[in-house]
């Protein structure tokens, strides 16, 4: 600073804050300059708080934990102490703050019910306000539409019947990049504006998403931000962390158990001039404590005379932007070049795969569960209501921009996986409710033996053919309808899959290490279950199905398929002889290892080699039944290579088993694949080589599918995207001519690109540093080694043909395979049970069936999905003569006339409608 006038220094500052404001909220990040303004002698300039609360990252949301010897609070706790020093500086000394997500504010409550009329107090005197960025600000990438959705309708629903008012306009604060049906989400959530979109932001004031809904992105707010993100609190020494020593309050950290020693604010400067008549003051931080001379100073600065300061949050400001807010629907706005705001830290969409896989499934059990208590219940659901709400509140957390990503420490993720289960759990309590109240006498089935019946839920919008497995004892089973025609079954609880030779770790030896049984399962194909219905079938035992052991070529439901040691080297379709894999770029399914070294959110280097594992498998057998087909292939690196003399010293655990699986009257082939890694800076690919020679390729979106394009990686920076897409259930190739593409589903790995025709599937990721997890606070230990995702894993994938015609086609098997067909064992007697509810158009999918939030009736939310304008009949439930349009927070716009049990309503491409149906 030597030499440097006082201007220059006070310029510098400037610059380091507009830094900050582009690389941590992504406000001001394009490169249109600011409207000029004149200059104001005396401005009115509004101060305020605000935190940047992470719910997960470096700590647990509510669980603490003890690691080398030191306590660790929770975000909870942390929150719970920088809320409350917040209230006690407003409440004190007339200081005003900003809470960002509905879930901190919920928490605190919790903790504190008192506080509530003091918080409804400030916010009508403007001086506290809850953000709009929902319960959470979630990863709008990974997550399904009905979960992004109803994140920022929950929050919006929150904030109005706690507060009495909600945000203007959303706020997506640190999310990592942002899905192309988000302003059509803020839209219908009444807000005209998403403020706080990073890392890859759009390049216009204003973005214009898939179905043509518009938002403003750009808020020049003038003054500054000062954001103090050095500070992430370590324990206290004198408590260790727990607030309290000898039977009394520590007196260093003043009970919160943080080292607050550490939270030191930097010089400031104030606001001499301002091209505007109003401004802000923002002080922020992430995990610091509010700065308590900050009222003092401003009262001080005041009595100068200079500015004219005054505690109050942001929403005085909006005034600033009403003008650009009412132009949204203007044709002629300056819009972004894209409607989505990605590709961007594409580690993220790998990094700690079992949480999403496990978020992916709890999304998948509430919302077939919520469907099923809605259709069953007299009153639309209303009896299961609460119940649903306290379920429903873990999914954001589960898709914070900070969880599903994979983005923090081994004790966050381990309360992520436990929150998952719970879903999960409390969903099938749930549905074991729900199920007996529309068919009597019907119980969960926790381990089937013997004859008996069986109803199947189908909680989709179509008919359809349902994969089901339950947990079976005895030999064999014959599965039939009620007129007795037989069911594909294809897996008994005799089964037993071919283990691999040698010393394995994966496979059916897999269990016997652990000292337990292989499970036993009953699979069967449950056809023909109309939409969101039971439909009954009968099981009876019998002995196992013969087997009969396959040589290189097999023909079943469609597919004619060879194979060698490789994997699966040729798929035809038999209606019309079309080959759908290309043969020389390796069999379907097959492994690739690359170097992959970087942290949990990036890769850190371009060079990227890569190394097949084709000709490390082995084929262990190939079965066929009379209704499925069962091919088995497993391998290994440097089969017999001694310790210490691995191929790759960075890979020195990798197995892998996979089992291909053809099932009569099921339109896709399964790929189950069990992987144990050990590993460090790798990723692991699984590809399948389409005949396709494209990079172009249609993915799956919240709401939605989009055509994308590849891309390389161009820098090694952090932030930089790898050349992956996220697909949130399947990518598909695109068709040439008569030549078909090639479609994927997932089940909970959503990295994907398409390179020359062949689908690359990013499964797992071993990051060698937490680079974020440890920046700023370099002796804040950490606990990270389980980043690297080892042990032992589980993925399944379908593989079908992709024509572009049979897009509804593929749309119902990625539904169908992410979501669970519910199961009850029930009396002989009876029957099925139809619900008259459905939606017969293909290109509309039925996203949430649901307790309307009014408390009467059900609400039913649906999306058009192929990009076509379609009028669609929706068929009603008895007892249903109203029927009212709404926005996502359920508030009416108008009535449709029902005709009969019907209404027709007219659908937009990529429209998101919601009906409310009362009685």
């Amino acid at each position: 600073m030597k030499g440097k006038t006082k201007s220059e220094i006070r310029a510098n500052r400037r610059r380091r804050v507009s830094r900050c404001q582009r690389t941590l909220y992504g406000w001001a990040s394009w490169n249109d300059p600011p409207t000029p303004r004149k200059k104001v002698s005396r401005p009115l300039i509004n101060v305020y708080y605000r935190n940047h609360f992470d719910l997960i990252w470096r700590r647990g949301w509510k669980r603490s934990y003890e690691y080398l010897g030191l306590y660790y609070r929770s975000y909870a706790d942390l929150e719970d102490a920088i809320i409350s020093r917040c209230l006690k500086l407003a409440t004190r000394q007339g200081a005003a703050f900003q809470v960002e997500q509905a879930l901190s504010l919920r928490e605190y409550f919790h903790r504190h019910p008192k506080a509530l009329p003091v918080f409804c107090r400030l916010a009508r005197a403007g001086r506290f306000s809850l953000l709009g960025a929902g319960e959470a600000i979630i990863d709008v990438n990974m997550c399904n539409g009905e979960t992004m959705a109803r994140n920022l309708a929950s929050g919006t629903w929150y904030a109005r019947e706690t507060l009495g008012s909600s945000a203007a306009i959303a706020n997506h604060s640190d999310g990592f990049g942002s899905s192309a049906q988000f302003p059509q989400v803020a839209r219908l959530c009444g807000m005209k504006g998403i403020e706080g979109l990073g890392y890859c932001v759009p390049d216009g004031p204003y973005w214009r998403g898939l179905d043509g809904s518009t938002v403003l992105v750009k808020f020049d707010y003038p003054g500054v931000l000062f954001s103090y993100d050095h500070c992430y609190y370590e324990p206290c020494l004198a408590c260790r962390g727990y607030g309290r020593s000898g039977g009394r309050v520590c007196r260093p950290c003043k009970g919160t158990g943080l080292r607050l020693s550490q939270g030191t604010y930097h010089l400031r400067e104030w606001i001499e001039q301002l091209n505007s008549p109003v401004g802000r003051y923002l002080v922020s931080s992430e995990e610091m404590l509010p700065d308590e001379a900050l009222p003092g100073l401003v009262a001080a600065r005041n009595a100068a005379g200079k500015e004219r300061y005054r505690w109050q949050t942001a929403l005085a400001l909006m005034p600033l932007f009403e003008k650009d807010l009412r132009r949204v629907d203007d044709p002629d706005v300056k819009v972004s070049s894209r409607v989505e705001n990605n590709p961007t830290v594409s580690g993220v969409l790998v990094s700690r795969i079992r949480v999403k896989q496990a978020a992916r499934q709890a999304e998948g059990w509430f919302y077939t569960v919520e469907k099923l208590a809605a259709l069953t219940s007299p009153n639309g659901g209303q009896s299961f209501a609460g119940d649903l709400d306290r379920v429903w509140l873990d999914l954001p957390l589960l898709f914070f921009h900070d969880a599903i990503t994979g983005t923090h420490n081994d004790i966050a993720s381990q309360e992520l996986l436990d929150t998952a289960r719970g879903v999960v759990t409390r969903a099938q309590t749930i549905a074991e409710r729900a199920g007996a109240r529309a068919l009597r006498g019907a119980r969960r089935i926790l381990n089937w033996k013997g004859p008996g019946t069986v109803a199947v839920f189908n909680p989709h919008s179509f008919r359809a053919s349902l994969p089901v497995e339950i947990p079976a004892q005895g030999n064999g089973y014959r599965v039939t309808d009620r007129g007795g025609n037989p069911l594909p079954v294809y897996r008994e609880p005799s089964c037993q899959d071919p283990p691999l030779p040698g010393i394995s770790i994966v496979g059916p030896d897999y269990w016997k290490k652990r000292g337990s049984e292989v499970p036993r399962t009953l699979g069967f194909v449950a056809e023909n279950v109309p939409p969101m219905s039971f439909k009954v079938f009968h099981i009876a035992p019998r002995s196992a199905a013969r087997k009969t052991a396959l040589n290189g070529t097999v023909e079943m439901g469609g597919y004619r398929l060879k194979w060698n040691d490789q994997g699966v080297q040729s798929i035809v379709e038999q209606k019309g002889g079309r080959e759908l894999l290309n043969r020389r770029r390796g069999p379907a399914g097959h492994l690739i290892l690359e170097q992959d070294i970087g942290d949990p959110w990036t890769t850190r280097s371009m060079d990227r080699p890569r190394t097949s594992c084709l000709n490390m498998s082995r084929c262990l057998g190939a079965f066929r039944s009379d209704d499925a087909v069962a091919l088995h292939f497993a391998g290994k690196p440097g089969d017999h290579l001694p310790f210490g003399a691995e191929i790759d010293h960075d890979t020195f655990g990798l197995q892998w088993y996979q089992t291909v699986r053809l099932i009569r009257r099921l339109p896709c082939l399964l790929f189950d694949l069990e992987v144990f890694w050990q590993s460090v800076n790798h990723r692991l690919r699984v590809a399948f080589p389409s005949r396709s020679t494209t990079d172009r390729g249609i993915y799956k979106i919240p709401y939605g599918v989009l055509t994308r394009e590849r891309y390389e990686m161009t820098s090694a920076a952090f932030g930089t995207a790898n050349g992956d897409w996220p697909a949130t259930w399947f990518a598909a190739t695109e068709p040439s001519g008569s030549t078909p593409g090639l479609a994927v589903i997932n089940t909970g790995t959503p990295s994907v690109r398409i390179e020359n025709g062949v689908l690359l599937y990013s499964v797992l990721r071993s990051p060698g540093f937490g680079h974020c997890l440890f920046r700023y606070a370099q002796e804040y230990p950490m606990p990270t080694a389980e980043i690297r995702d080892g042990g032992h894993h589980r993925f399944r994938f379908a593989l079908m043909p992709y024509t572009g015609k049979n897009l509804p086609e593929v749309l119902k098997a990625s539904c169908v395979l992410n979501h669970p067909a519910l199961t009850w064992q029930v009396p002989a007697h009876t029957r099925d049970w139809i619900s008259s509810l459905r939606v017969d158009e293909p290109g509309v999918y039925v996203t949430a069936v649901k307790p309307c939030h009014d408390g009467h009736g059900m609400a039913l939310r649906m999306v058009e999905q192929l990009g076509q304008e379609r009028e669609v009949a929706v068929y009603l439930p008895e007892g249903v003569t109203r029927v009212q349009t709404a926005n996502l927070l359920e508030e009416t716009d108008g009535e449709i006339a029902v005709c009969g049990r019907h209404v027709r309503i007219r659908m937009k491409p990529y429209q998101i409608r919601t009906l409310l149906l009362r009685k």
